[in-house]
């Protein structure tokens, strides 16, 4: 693949590259240089949260299903639930 250098010295990495590295604006790459060529790299690997429209939003670069949406959701109201039971006798 081949991208082109502009008159600031900027590249464009192609929509499927950035897609395929889960890379949005803003993000980092660490850059190498040798008498070889140059590497790019994304600075941090899958960041979790993000923002997206203004909303912190969880990537973990695997789909998420229903059932274990459902299953963080429970396990999130019963440790609610426990903190306020405990909370609630002291």
């Amino acid at each position: 693949m081949q991208v082109r250098i502009d008159g600031a010295g900027r590249i464009v990495l192609p929509k499927a590259v950035r897609d395929e590295l889960e890379l949005m604006p803003g993000d980092s790459l660490d850059l190498e240089h040798s008498a070889n060529g140059v590497t790019l790299r994304p600075a941090v690997a899958h960041v979790s949260m993000r923002t997206k429209d203004g909303v912190y939003v969880f990537r973990s670069g695997e789909p998420l299903t229903a059932e274990s949406a459902q299953a963080g959701l429970d396990a999130l109201r019963q440790g609610r639930e426990k903190r306020a039971r405990s909370g609630a006798g002291e």
